[in-house]
């Protein structure tokens, strides 16, 4: 599972610097997760 969580943080970080959307978004559902 270790090799996996890499890849997603690869992919997440392709997003952040790709995707300026992305960071809004990952932001919102941060707080989203935050209200439980």
């Amino acid at each position: 599972a270790k090799e996996e969580k890499t890849h997603v943080g690869e992919f997440q970080a392709l997003l952040l610097k790709l995707d300026t959307e992305q960071t809004k978004e990952l932001k919102a559902g941060e707080e989203e997760v935050n209200r439980f």
